[in-house]
């Protein structure tokens, strides 16, 4: 089946709370429709890396920033991973 839905969780010092988002989108029904990108904001714990031990082997896809770059450009890395713009030139 194509995919149909992708989320993309914004996440940044809060290992619990984002376990639980991902964990209820994952509890969904029709998960071969779904896609999960959680994306770190540079986060200053040892959050990010927990999230890399949970969600090792699953179809949950893990992103980092290189430093925290605010809500909207770290949503726009995670959805340029999902998105590829072409023009008649390229």
């Amino acid at each position: 089946m194509d995919l149909v839905c992708a989320f993309i969780i914004l996440h940044y010092n809060s290992y619990e709370a984002t376990k639980v988002c991902v964990d209820s989108i994952l509890g969904l029904d029709k998960q071969e429709c779904v896609k999960v990108i959680v994306i770190d904001n540079s986060s200053a714990n040892d959050s990010y890396k927990k999230l890399c031990e949970t969600y090792s082997g699953t179809k949950v896809e893990l992103l980092q920033t290189e430093y925290n770059c605010g809500f909207s450009a770290a949503n726009n890395i995670a959805y340029a991973s999902l998105v590829t713009f072409c023009t008649k030139n390229s």
